[in-house]
């Protein structure tokens, strides 16, 4: 149940955007340039990351869409799921576990990061950038599990729902796609 009166039981967080585009359509444009930009993280692990970020800060909404979202690249829901309760036996490429513990820390606490952290990144072969890139997208993704859930959004099965994931799988998020 949405906690604001505009908004419903089945509202997406694309509603709250197109409510306030002069506020909001600058996060979608944000979330292009993360998701879809240049970086030499994959699409697939962008994405992945994103789902992370938001069941590490228990966002039903942004969770359930970016699971399905990700499963639409290539990333195994399993693995999501795993990597959620214990990060140490999930699936993953020995290389990325040091980007997850780091953005598990700075999810979860953030005041406990140190450079040992970023440097077990660095050690395990990503660069200066794919760590910026990750701590973009986890910032990016605790914002919007803040807006999801601050407006009462849940995750739901809804079909405007799975036509949004389509449109964001097939064309991004740029806001013409995602907020007609």
């Amino acid at each position: 149940m949405s906690y604001m009166s505009k908004f419903s039981e089945d509202s997406l967080i694309e509603d709250i955007f197109a409510s306030d585009l002069d506020r909001y359509a600058p996060i979608a444009l944000l979330a292009e340039n993360l998701l879809r930009g240049p970086s030499k993280l994959s699409i697939a692990e962008r994405e992945l990351m994103a789902a992370y970020v938001s069941g590490l800060n228990q966002c039903s909404y942004c969770f359930g869409s970016h699971v399905e979202i990700a499963s639409a690249f290539g990333i195994d829901e399993a693995v999501i799921k795993a990597m959620i309760d214990d990060l140490a036996t999930a699936d993953l490429a020995p290389r990325m576990v040091p980007l997850y513990q780091f953005i598990r820390k700075l999810t979860l606490e953030p005041a406990k990061l140190h450079g040992g952290d970023a440097e077990a990144v660095y050690q395990a072969g990503l660069d200066e950038q794919t760590l910026s890139d990750a701590v973009a997208i986890c910032s990016l993704f605790s914002f919007a599990n803040r807006i999801a859930m601050g407006h009462g959004l849940k995750h739901h099965s809804g079909t405007r729902l799975k036509s949004v994931i389509e449109a964001i799988v097939q064309k991004g998020y740029m806001p013409e796609n995602i907020l007609a």
